[in-house]
């Protein structure tokens, strides 16, 4: 799958609302590491549904509760009712107006710094030092070193406190050079991390070690 049948399929909301076959979602995984922009906008229609259900939630309480009041209280509800429709209507066009305006800016294809993670980490040579811009999004190439085939490679980085702060996993056939992952800005901040790469030849396995690389965030 390239960025254009992503867009042509419309990937992204279908994988969001779980209308994507089980093959679609494991080619849109992968087309997913290697491509910024459907990040952006998986990342932003995430926060897009996830507002919305709040409102459609807020919507139904304020409904059942005018159905259980008498004839009385009916009008004084409604009146509620009236004033949160004006609301919602103003949320709505504040959306429209501003928000959704600066999630497509956010989510304009801008440029992304690249950083390598090279086999030289993993066999103990000189540490690997990035100097990502503060508050942007980079690109984390993963060096893949050579490895019996297996059925999942994961990837996890940890903090100096071994903390893990990043995870994921992909299939072993997208793992065999080099995989790209797009780091969110609050994720890695100054500091020493271990990326470990594991592996496992069956589902039922667990994880062992295929490298480690250690590296440091200016």
């Amino acid at each position: 799958m390239d960025h254009e049948g992503a867009v042509k399929s419309q990937a992204v909301e279908r994988y969001l609302l779980g209308d994507m076959p089980a093959a679609s979602q494991e080619d849109f995984a992968a087309h997913f590491f290697s491509c910024s922009e459907c990040a952006e906008d998986l990342k932003m229609t995430s926060l897009f549904l996830d507002v919305t259900r709040t409102v459609i939630k807020e919507d139904k309480g304020v409904g059942q509760a005018f159905i259980k009041k008498s004839a009385l209280s009916r009008w004084r509800s409604a009146r509620y009712a009236i004033a949160a429709s004006v609301a919602c209507l103003s949320f709505m066009l504040y959306q429209n107006l501003i928000v959704i305006p600066r999630l497509k800016t956010a989510a304009a294809p801008q440029a992304v710094e690249v950083f390598p993670m090279t086999n030289a980490a993993s066999r103990g040579g000189e540490q690997t030092a990035i100097s990502p811009v503060p508050g942007k999004p980079f690109l984390l190439l993963v060096d893949i070193p050579p490895h019996d085939e297996r059925y999942r490679i994961r990837f996890v980085i940890s903090n100096a406190a071994g903390v893990e702060v990043f995870a994921d996993e992909v299939p072993d056939k997208i793992a065999q050079n080099t995989v790209p992952f797009l780091i969110s800005p609050w994720i890695l901040v100054r500091g020493e991390y271990s990326l470990q790469i594991l592996g496992r030849s069956e589902e039922k396995d667990p994880f062992t070690t295929v490298a480690r690389y250690s590296f440091h965030v200016n």
